[in-house]
């Protein structure tokens, strides 16, 4: 979630046995120096990688999800926000794109 952005102040949290459209597998910071969206995305993909590759794991190596991290605009990057969060959803290769159960 990023209040900057978006204006919320609480978050909802859905328990992991109801549906739900992402499960955030990891918190990450991004490192200094990116300078573009394209440099971001990529930096992010592969802090989140590991946690992605954990669940492919856990899920028998199948590709019924997608590495999905939360980018930040470029704009809010350059004023220091480098928090951000690593989250898995299901592909849309699936029937159903709500998870029921947690990851792991």
């Amino acid at each position: 979630m990023m209040p900057w952005i978006s204006g919320v102040k609480d978050s909802t949290v859905t328990p992991c046995d109801q549906p739900h459209d992402a499960e955030t597998t990891a918190n990450v910071v991004m490192p200094e120096g990116l300078a573009d969206d394209r440099g971001m995305n990529k930096a992010l993909l592969e802090l989140c990688a590991p946690s992605f590759h954990a669940v492919q794991q856990q899920k028998n190596g199948t590709d019924l999800y997608n590495n999905s991290p939360i980018v930040p605009l470029t704009k809010y990057y350059q004023q220091g926000y480098r928090d951000v969060s690593c989250t898995v959803t299901v592909s849309n290769q699936q029937p159903d794109r709500k998870m029921t159960a947690p990851l792991h």
